[in-house]
């Protein structure tokens, strides 16, 4: 078990997700890049699963110079931790916490430039490994959480 700075503690050191209180077993994905000022827009719906009572969602990020969450349409308050060498942690406080076994709806949009998961050329292809998909959006970057696309 790693136990970050904040208290959280799961089996996986190379995230700040907290996959003990809520998963994210499906992504609606819409990525924007644009090739010449290799850029990355993303506007991501996350379908939140609570396995525990929460008020907060965890997820990994690198490198974004702009979040944006609503929960049901309203915003939600959200912060980003210093990075590290693995990204930094997005801190995102619920509007309306969840119970334990109910679900919702967080939509985050992203901007980055010069994603580390991304090989800009005449064209654009992603390498999400090791741990590079939490650059391309804000997301449980771990393999204890399984999701869809």
């Amino acid at each position: 078990m790693h136990k970050h700075d904040d208290g959280y503690c799961h089996d996986d050191s190379s995230s700040f997700s907290n996959t003990h209180e809520v998963k994210v077993p499906r992504y609606d994905v819409k990525l924007w890049p644009h090739i010449k000022a290799r850029t990355l827009k993303a506007e991501v719906k996350h379908y939140v699963h609570a396995v525990a009572e929460t008020s907060k969602v965890c997820m990994d990020v690198m490198g974004f110079e702009k979040i944006h969450v609503t929960q049901h349409g309203r915003e939600c308050r959200h912060e980003v931790s210093a990075p590290s060498e693995i990204g930094s942690r997005l801190t995102i406080h619920l509007v309306e916490p969840l119970q334990k076994g109910s679900d919702c709806v967080l939509h985050i949009t992203s901007f980055t430039r010069n994603s580390k998961s991304l090989t800009w050329g005449d064209f654009v292809f992603t390498q999400n490994e090791p741990i590079y998909c939490r650059s391309l959006f804000p997301c449980q970057d771990t393999p204890s959480s399984k999701s869809t696309f």
